[in-house]
């Protein structure tokens, strides 16, 4: 409840004191496989809640604690599929963390590991939509990560995978909103793809539906901040293209929507979710002073995730990272 009030530091609170409450009972019965099982979720929501308050170490340090709890349980119980999906969202989430960090290659191989794990779940149960959500959804993260690695067109065939499942089930279930904002993520993700490599017209054409189902997503939900996340990027990537196609008035129309939809969550922010793509939508408006502050403070709670750096160099934002 906290969390979903903005009040990060009084959930984090709470959740470290579940945190304590899960170790004793542990120490007590260490043969309960479900306070093991409690133990490690509780990690995960701790070390998600250190990542949105910027403190991306000590994030790492309760994944990787939640990480070895589960691939125990699963040693024990290998036919466990549900704590096999559990442990593929272990892997998600140091994936995430390491990215920001800056160590790209622990992050993929964390990916694919996540990609691994939630194949052979897949497999297992074909009729599962939530494991193929996951299984589209990875492939795309894998994707990702290859493009920021420069492997532009292996990440395409990834992408293309991820949004082809993900479709799939759109058709399968339209009213089923976290799919349709999967969906727009993955359109928004080949979209960068494709930037890579030049084919600007087939970008904008991602871009646009992504736009299209964000767009519809505000209608039912304003206040979404994933899909809020999402959209800054997605008219981010438009601002780019746009710039690039010579169009620099409409380049300029689709960062300032981009600066619309952060501002109102960016204050005293420390989530490099938030505080990335607004550095970025910064300078792009030509606010080199406030991308210079948003950079630093990215800078100060660790995050160095190159691409983010590479970017802030090229525009004279960042000089600490040079």
């Amino acid at each position: 409840v906290l969390e979903r009030q903005g009040d990060l530091d009084g959930a984090l609170t709470q959740f470290l004191a579940t945190l304590g409450i899960n170790e004793t009972l542990v120490s007590l019965d260490p043969d309960n496989l479900d306070w093991q099982l409690q133990l490690a979720e509780q990690h995960n929501l701790v070390g998600v809640g250190l990542r949105k308050v910027g403190d991306l170490e000590n994030a790492r340090k309760h994944f990787q604690a939640e990480l070895a709890i589960k691939t125990d349980l699963l040693a024990k119980h290998p036919e466990n599929s549900r704590w096999r999906e559990r442990l593929a969202n272990s892997h998600y989430h140091l994936g995430v963390v390491e990215e920001a960090l800056g160590d790209l290659e622990a992050a993929y191989e964390h990916f694919s590991e996540d990609l691994q794990i939630t194949t052979q779940v897949t497999e297992q149960d074909p009729s599962n939509t939530r494991w193929q959500a996951n299984l589209a959804m990875s492939r795309i993260r894998v994707g990702r990560s290859l493009a920021d690695q420069g492997g532009e067109e292996e990440a395409l065939t990834e992408i293309r995978a991820g949004l082809a499942g993900i479709e799939a089930l759109t058709a399968q279930d339209p009213s089923n909103v976290i799919w349709q904002r999967d969906l727009a993520v993955a359109h928004t993700s080949l979209g960068r793809g494709l930037e890579q490599i030049g084919d600007l017209a087939a970008a904008m054409s991602a871009a646009n539906r992504a736009l299209a189902l964000l767009e519809a997503r505000f209608e039912e939900d304003p206040s979404d901040r994933e899909s809020i996340l999402v959209m800054s990027k997605t008219l981010n990537l438009v601002g780019r293209l746009e710039a690039r196609r010579q169009r620099g008035d409409w380049a300029r129309v689709a960062w300032e929507r981009s600066m619309g939809y952060l501002e109102p969550i960016a204050k005293d922010s420390k989530d490099v979710r938030i505080l990335d793509p607004l550095a970025r939508v910064l300078i792009h408006l030509d606010r080199l002073r406030e991308a210079t502050g948003v950079a630093n403070r990215l800078w100060e709670i660790g995050y160095r995730f190159p691409p983010f750096l590479e970017f802030c160099q090229m525009n004279g934002v960042l000089q600490e990272a040079a």
